[in-house]
Order: C-alpha cells, then structure tokens, then sequence
C-alpha cells in the first residue's frame, strides 16, 4: 500500500502529475496535429511547458500522463521527467492520476528514495501558474500528519481538482473506485469524504482568494477564444512573480 490515511505520512520531496492525454478538440485549428491539447502553443511555447515551469521548481519528480513522450528539448529543460503512458487511453483524468500515483511509486522504490509526502496534481492547459502559486498550494498540506488526502482550491464556487494536492494514501480507494465504473473527480472526492470526512480539504474561495486573486489555477484552456484572454496577462508564465491582468 502506497500510504495510508491511518498510518505515517511519507516523507520524501514532492512529486507532480501532469495529465497530458487530452485530445483538446475544441483546439483543433490551433492544436499541434498529434500532439492534443498538451502540444497546443501559448506564448510560443506548448501549453503542458508552462505548467512544468511552474511546478519543477517545486517538486523533485514530474511525471507526464499519457499524450506523446517529451522531446529531447523537453528533456534537456526538465532532466528526469518521466513519460507515463495511459493503461487505458480516454479514460480520463481520474484514470490518468490512477496511473500517475502508480508511477510515482514505482520510479521512488525503484531508486531506493522516499516516498513523496504530497503530488500536485494538474491539468495540461494552466499556463497561468506560477511556482509561487503551486509553493502557496502546497504549504495548505500538513507535512506531518496523515489527513487532509487531497487538498483543493475553490474558486468562484468551484473545486479545481486539475489543480490540486494529493497524496499517495488514496490510491487504493482510487482504484476501488475506478473499478467500480466511476470515473468522475467530484465522485471521488465525495466518496474520500463520506469514508472520512477530514481526508477532503476544500479551500474555502476567500480561503484561496487571500493567495491567488485573479483566480488564476482555475484559467484552464478549453477553445481558441481561452487563448487570446490569457494573452492579456501581463507576465510569462512560470515566472515566480504572481500574475496580474494588465491595466486598460
């Protein structure tokens, strides 16, 4: 078992999942023919690249779930990163995490190191992070104590669970539930809870507001039109300063 809710936390540096195998079909005039939404460009570069400059000075490990294996290039800007291929393409992203919790543990056993003590777990299409953003997220979890299993921000209502911090306890239930032919995060965030109600940590909206004003782990990439707004904030991404909408 990977961790347990019960028992003593892992220790090890943090770890992150990027979700890759999105097909962004909304995206097709600008997508990158084979490469899905991950491969669509903002700002010259693929959106799952801002999400990685992001969150690699954060974490030890990054792990890209399903889509195409990185490039050369990739792997020369972000040196370890490991390409995990979906068990079952289309799935989704529950299944996706499914794999990446697996991966992560398989790639720290087998280097002999510590098990992560929390995973971020993100959505491709967030070019809008900063590493300043995904540090604040990550200091919402108690490195020592076995609860909260996932912590999530909400914004304007809504949790952002392609944006979030997870830890390696829940895959066993993860994977109950997956066989039972559910496959929605809401689903399984509902379901953790019920089990134990403190395994579940919404970051209340004026919580998360405090940190992150703009709002900005929930500006996710779904049509061209998402494109052209983002453009309109002031920094690059994967810069530590927090972004700001330009004045106008």
């Amino acid at each position: 078992m990977a961790g347990d809710a019960g028992g003593c936390p892992p220790a090890g540096p943090p770890a992150a999942i990027i979700l890759t195998g999105g097909a962004g079909r909304r995206l097709a005039a600008v997508t990158h023919p084979q490469g899905g939404k991950a491969a669509c460009r903002f700002r010259g570069e693929p959106l799952c690249h801002w999400v990685a400059a992001a969150v690699a000075p954060v974490v030890r490990d990054l792990f890209l779930v399903g889509g195409q294996s990185p490039s050369p290039g990739w792997l020369q800007q972000f040196p370890g990163t490991v390409h995990v291929p979906d068990r079952v393409p289309g799935a989704g992203p529950l299944a996706g995490l499914h794999d990446g919790l697996v991966a992560v543990t398989q790639h720290r056993q087998q280097r002999g190191e510590p098990l992560p003590w929390g995973v971020a777990l993100l959505a491709c299409d967030l070019p809008l992070l900063t590493p300043a953003l995904l540090t604040s997220l990550f200091a919402q979890v108690p490195r020592g104590a076995a609860l909260p299993q996932w912590v999530i921000p909400v914004v304007d209502s809504q949790p952002q669970y392609l944006c979030s911090i997870i830890r390696l306890g829940v895959r066993d239930r993860l994977e109950t539930f997956l066989q039972s032919g559910r496959r929605d995060l809401r689903g399984f965030a509902e379901a953790l809870a019920a089990e134990q109600v403190a395994a579940v940590r919404l970051l209340a909206a004026d919580c998360w507001q405090q940190i992150d004003p703009a709002g900005l782990v929930a500006e996710d990439v779904d049509t061209p039109a998402d494109l052209v707004r983002m453009s309109r904030f002031g920094f690059a991404a994967g810069s530590s300063t927090p972004y700001t909408p330009p004045s106008s």
